[in-house]
């Protein structure tokens, strides 16, 4: 089975397997979906599931996911076989013969190594990180959300080197951390990290897993693709700065990273803003993304030069100036209005 009929057949199962369902049948959850983890001993209720976003976390052992893991922790099985569970209970034709386990199993192995570190990254950002990436209008529970990080070179792993080297995290033929030095993005999919990107700290240089390591396969804050509306940008602070003030919103990671495979996944869209960043670069990226899309592209015009973090703080800091509201960054009535340029 070829890799997108694979992730077809998993969104499907995730799909039709509501999260809060599937963990309602195990423990007894109350109106705030809260209950006592079955993972640990406790008294008072750790475990949450956010129904949204379709994940769960219990804020008292620090186990998460999405339904998948849920099945796989709860029943002590692999991945592929709590798929196979998932899609058994809703009557959903599992093709096992076709597809190569030890690859996927593997994949889910580094996936979860990714979601570890990020947690320990993002328990060690330090201040001056913090008040750098406050200074470019992320506010400090989007931080916490994203689980934005920092490695510091010190990260406690319990794995040994050769899986490390897999997952991208040292170099090779050095035990030195690949992302030492850098701010860290964790890219979140179905409440597990599946890559991670950096920006330098102080030098601000991008750096990304190599590709031969942890393929780039999805957009950034991917999720956002579910909704009829949806602005992609250049980057990950562009995406946290439209998101955290009530906008829906995903990102790639530089001009030239959007694949002609991902249009598939804007098919739930009717609309779809395009607005990298204000250069030469970005205006191409913006028309070639425009032509795969389509009619339901619109492209939106920046100012020169300037990204849509550049743009949204300065209209923050105008209307606060103004005496307005800070609160409310680019909170209007429709897309067409989001920008000082122009929506075509």
């Amino acid at each position: 089975m070829d890799m997108e009929k694979l992730t077809i057949l998993k969104e499907q199962i995730h799909l039709s397997n509501p999260i809060e369902e599937v963990i309602g049948e195990r423990v007894q959850l109350d109106r705030h979906n809260k209950a006592l983890c079955p993972f640990h001993s406790e008294e008072t209720p750790s475990l949450s599931v956010n129904v949204n976003k379709q994940y769960f976390y219990c804020f008292g052992c620090g186990v998460g996911g999405n339904v998948f893991n849920f099945v796989m922790l709860d029943q002590k099985v692999s991945f592929w076989e709590a798929a196979k569970y998932l899609a058994q209970r809703k009557g959903i034709t599992f093709p096992a013969a076709q597809i190569d386990f030890e690859t996927e199993e593997r994949k889910q192995g580094v996936y979860s190594l990714l979601t570890e570190t990020c947690r320990q990254y993002h328990q060690r950002l330090p201040t001056d990180v913090l008040n750098y990436l406050k200074s470019r209008g992320i506010e400090g529970e989007t931080i916490k959300r994203y689980g934005i990080g920092f490695c510091d070179g010190n990260t406690q792993f319990t794995v040994d080197q050769d899986k490390l080297l897999k997952a991208g995290l040292i170099f090779e033929n050095s035990s030195r951390e690949y992302f030492e030095g850098f701010i860290t993005f964790p890219h979140w999919h179905h409440g597990r990290v599946v890559y991670i990107s950096g920006r330098g700290w102080p030098d601000k240089k991008h750096r990304k897993l190599e590709k031969d390591k942890v393929p780039l396969v999805h957009l950034y804050n991917e999720e956002a693709v579910r909704e009829k509306e949806v602005i992609l940008c250049e980057g990950e602070i562009d995406t946290l700065t439209l998101v955290q003030n009530g906008l829906n919103a995903c990102g790639v990671l530089g001009t030239g990273s959007f694949k002609e495979e991902w249009v598939e996944r804007f098919k739930h869209c009717q609309t779809v803003y395009l607005s990298l960043d204000g250069d030469e670069a970005g205006t191409k990226a913006n028309l070639k993304i425009a032509e795969l899309l389509g009619s339901k592209a619109r492209i939106v015009s920046l100012p020169d030069g300037q990204d849509v973090n550049a743009v949204g703080n300065h209209r923050k800091a105008t209307k606060k100036n103004q005496g307005g509201s800070d609160g409310t960054l680019m909170r209007l009535k429709g897309f067409n209005e989001l920008f000082i340029g122009t929506v075509f």
